[in-house]
């Protein structure tokens, strides 16, 4: 799993001639890491040949925007909180005004009125400004804590890192409505790694963890 996971990134990278990236797999059931592949990497027989950033297990270390990866959390948010169900439709003309602010779809046409699935199947920025706010900051917030955004993951790596959020008691309307398709907030890529294996297992929060086991003090 390694070796395929170090395959397919360092093809992507040079296929996108991108600065860097890496791949996580997981065990969502018990929170085993199966394979962790970062660019850009080093020879750890010349680790001085190479900047100490280089070193950084950046999949922990350093947090950024997650973008669509974070649809799920606010998909199951508006679920669990029953402030939408699957029969909900919502509408997507390509924009829509949050206050003062024009927040944009990535298909510029819009989507048209969708189901709740459609709007997950569609990745529709416009439908999930709209689910966050039949979801309402409190609850939003609640469950944005409960998957582990605003605290560490408890991995057994060195430099863990936690995300970055607005706080609850000064989030504006605007700062819930791009907040629910990833932007303003920043995670760790195994913060969200852990939020949608609790997902995927059925809502169980899990460790992620590299050593599976320790057999005795050798």
């Amino acid at each position: 799993i390694q070796f395929i996971a170090e395959r397919e990134l360092e093809a992507k990278v040079k296929e996108t001639n991108a600065e860097g990236g890496l791949i996580i797999a997981m065990d969502p059931s018990n929170g085993e890491i199966l394979a962790l592949a970062i660019r850009p990497e080093y020879d750890p027989n010349k680790y001085d040949e190479y900047p100490a950033e280089n070193r950084r297990i950046r999949a922990i270390t350093d947090s950024f925007p997650p973008g669509s990866t974070f649809k799920p959390i606010t998909a199951a948010a508006a679920l669990e909180s029953s402030a939408v169900s699957p029969a909900d439709t919502f509408y997507c003309g390509g924009s829509m005004r949050v206050g003062p602010d024009t927040l944009y779809c990535h298909r510029t046409e819009g989507h048209g009125s969708q189901t709740f699935y459609e709007v997950i199947q569609n990745s529709c920025n416009i439908g999930f400004v709209q689910i966050a706010q039949r979801t309402g900051t409190e609850d939003f917030y609640k469950y944005v804590e409960l998957f582990g955004m605003t605290s560490s993951t408890g991995i057994d790596l060195p430099g863990e890192a936690s995300g970055i959020i607005v706080p609850e008691e000064s989030a504006k309307p605007i700062d819930l409505a791009v907040m629910s398709y990833g932007q303003t907030l920043q995670t760790t890529p195994m913060q969200i790694v852990s939020s949608l294996a609790a997902i995927a297992n059925g809502g169980h929060m899990v460790v992620p963890h590299i050593v599976k086991e320790v057999t005795d003090n050798n």
